[in-house]
């Protein structure tokens, strides 16, 4: 993700520095600076902009560094942990028609997980 400054200004946040932010998806820094007044505060919260002050300029970086690293998608991994050998497949008696393999690991180990391909459930395939 690239990092795009939209507007660059001195003095303290205002309602148009809010607003900006807003059209265009983006967050406030202010370093050493203050809101405008109340009024700005609610605009940013109605909003939903977040504005992030304050007096070292490297916590704004850090807030910055967190606030791009959430709006990251996250990166899916699989890693192979386990290999088994299918003996034999079984058809379960439902209405979908489930067919349920019968295996012997050869090495690893094998589970499931909630998180796993194929929704919680071993994939093989034939």
């Amino acid at each position: 993700m690239a990092l795009k400054i939209v507007e660059r200004s001195v003095g303290n946040v205002t309602r148009s520095d809010v607003e900006h932010a807003s059209t265009s998806g983006a967050v406030v820094l202010g370093f050493n600076v203050s809101m405008a007044d109340s009024a700005t505060r609610a605009v940013a919260k109605e909003l939903d902009v977040s504005v992030y002050r304050d007096t070292i300029i490297y916590r704004l970086e850090e807030a910055l560094a967190d606030q791009m690293e959430r709006t990251l998608p996250r990166e899916r991994v699989e890693a192979l942990i386990g290999t088994a050998r299918v003996q034999q497949v079984f058809m379960l008696r439902d209405k979908k028609s489930t067919e349920v393999a019968g295996c012997v690991v050869d090495s690893g180990r094998i589970r499931t997980s909630p998180e796993g391909r194929g929704g919680g459930c071993l994939s093989y395939t034939r």
